[in-house]
């Protein structure tokens, strides 16, 4: 998540526009990633020294705090079982306002000592759509797949070899930049991705 918020920095001048964003060291020893599609959906990635949260809310489910069909649930509020399990050590970063802990459709989560991951089950009828696939889907993982996205997203072709070397960590920002044809903003996205604790 930490390259195609890099990635994004790189390639796409408009902050409001970008799909993926990191912010490393939010607070001491703990980073949050964020997939935005625009669509009112949201996908969050907590990584701390106690292990990862990944939530997220999709605005269509009906276990969105917002949703027309709550039942006999509260307007604005998590549906019960969604969070309730999530370990003490990781549950104390709900209270992060950066982490919109109320806009929860699903979460995922795995504490340092865990042998796998957990999955928060919400009250209700088991198959009802929480997002969790859409959302997870977004996660580019291999160069390839960040390529394919950016070019639909931006309608133009990019440099899949400058891509691929991001990466693979086989290149400087500095020389990414140039790579990727943006030479003229270095010093911008420079700026930005110290900002974002990202060099």
């Amino acid at each position: 998540m930490r390259r195609n918020a890099l990635l994004d920095a790189v390639l796409i001048p408009d902050p409001s526009l970008r799909v993926h964003v990191y912010r490393a060291n939010i607070r001491p020893g703990v980073d949050l990633a964020e997939i935005d599609p625009g669509d009112g959906d949201r996908l969050q990635a907590l990584f701390a020294d106690e292990g990862t949260l990944l939530k997220g809310v999709a605005h269509e489910s009906n276990l969105s705090p917002w949703s027309d069909e709550l039942l006999d649930y509260d307007l604005h509020k998590v549906r019960p079982g969604l969070l309730d399990e999530l370990p003490r050590e990781l549950a104390k970063y709900l209270a992060m306002a950066e982490l919109r802990s109320n806009e929860t459709t699903f979460s995922i989560w795995r504490a340092k000592d865990d042998e796998s991951w957990t999955v928060g089950r919400a009250e209700g009828p088991e198959e009802e759509f929480d997002g969790a696939d859409d959302l997870l889907s977004e996660i580019c993982i291999t160069s390839a797949e960040y390529s394919r996205w950016v070019e639909e997203y931006l309608e133009v072709d990019v440099s899949r070899s400058a891509v691929s070397a991001a990466f693979s960590g086989t290149v400087s920002v500095r020389e990414l930049i140039r790579l990727l044809g943006h030479r003229e903003r270095e010093a911008e996205i420079l700026s930005d991705l110290h900002a974002h604790g990202l060099v």
